[in-house]
């Protein structure tokens, strides 16, 4: 009889053992839009095939998209923990990086004041020499226009003998607020550029336009222009306007004095915003072309509840008068922020 062997056998098939997740991500803002952020993850490790979740930390979130990059715009300042998850079907693994939005991160300042510090140290030089007859008050500001002029509130409860709050991360604007103190309560009001740049009719001011004549009475080193509505509504040449505001400039100079720029604030108002609009970017045009610095406070408050606006007008953050913060939710609190920041930058950069 024949005879028949067999043999058990074992198969053992080893699962591949798969690194572990190692996730991160990386964040960019629009300059553009600075409530606007690109967020873009990395992952490997796992399976290699990955979805991608996120939580914006504002109630927002985005889940299991197949691609690591999306964007996301916030709807105001503050401080956000971004969250990213990532799965590859096996594992997740969450990551997460903390995100401040600030007024002061928010940078309304154009250009740069390093771009133009030379041209407004030459200013500056010529200002305060010796020889000349008087010397630019190296502690002094003039204050004139519509926008600026006719709100009490802009920069005037930092004046010497006001009560103000400097809060957590502003505390280095105390030394150019005492610099300028006893002279931040005053300011010269006019309806228009045309009025500033003209013959003064004051008897005082004989020989002088509006601009030079109060830029001597405060003897001042360095003047805000600011601009109003009327010339919003008023403006129907764009060129013209340019010159009008170009001879402000170039009056401020001749006067030995430095010229600071304010566009307009927003406005709720939509037939008005298309004037702002307008308006602003010439304002903006002029001031990079002559090598002067332009606070926009319209793409700082633009970021605030209602535009920072109550009414017409820009609104005062309910901590109280005086309070300043870059995170503020005031529409003249942030002006003020965004204008002691500008003479901040341009004294450490030019002044001293």
């Amino acid at each position: 009889a024949g005879t028949t062997a067999s043999a058990d056998a074992t198969v053992t098939i080893e699962q591949e053992q798969l690194e572990p997740i190692v996730a991160d991500f990386s964040l960019s803002q629009n300059p553009d839009n600075p409530f606007n952020f690109t967020f873009v993850a990395s992952a490997q490790g796992g399976t290699g095939s990955f979805t991608y979740s996120w939580d914006f930390g504002d109630g927002q979130s985005q889940t299991d998209l197949p691609t690591p990059d999306v964007a996301h715009t916030y709807g105001n300042t503050g401080s956000y923990t971004v969250t990213l998850t990532v799965n590859d079907g096996q594992e997740t693994v969450p990551v997460s990086r903390n995100l401040s939005i600030t007024q002061q991160s928010i940078t309304p300042i154009l250009p740069d004041i390093e771009e133009v510090s030379s041209d407004l140290t030459q200013i500056y030089n010529a200002a305060t020499n010796p020889d000349q007859e008087t010397p630019r008050d190296t502690s002094s500001i003039a204050i004139i226009g519509d926008q600026t002029a006719t709100d009490p509130n802009f920069l005037a409860p930092f004046a010497s003998g006001r009560n103000y709050t400097l809060a957590d991360g502003t505390d280095q604007l105390q030394s150019v607020i005492t610099r300028f103190e006893n002279s931040l309560d005053q300011r010269r009001s006019l309806s228009n550029i045309n009025e500033m740049i003209q013959a003064s009719p004051r008897p005082e001011c004989e020989g002088q336009t509006e601009l030079v004549c109060y830029i001597n009475e405060r003897n001042a080193i360095t003047v805000i222009i600011g601009v109003g509505y009327q010339d919003a509504l008023n403006m129907t040449n764009p060129a013209e306007f340019a010159d009008r505001l170009t001879q402000a400039i170039n009056q401020a100079k001749g006067a030995n004095a430095v010229p600071v720029l304010l566009t307009l604030y927003p406005s709720n108002d939509a037939t008005m915003q298309e004037g702002i609009n307008a308006i602003n970017q010439v304002i903006i045009d002029v001031g990079a072309s002559n090598n002067v610095p332009v606070i926009n406070v319209w793409r700082g408050l633009s970021g605030l509840p209602d535009n920072g606006i109550s009414g017409t007008t820009p609104n005062v953050d309910p901590s109280g008068e005086g309070f300043l913060s870059p995170n503020t939710q005031g529409g003249i609190n942030a002006m003020n922020f965004f204008t002691l920041s500008t003479l901040n930058d341009i004294v450490n950069q030019v002044f001293d």
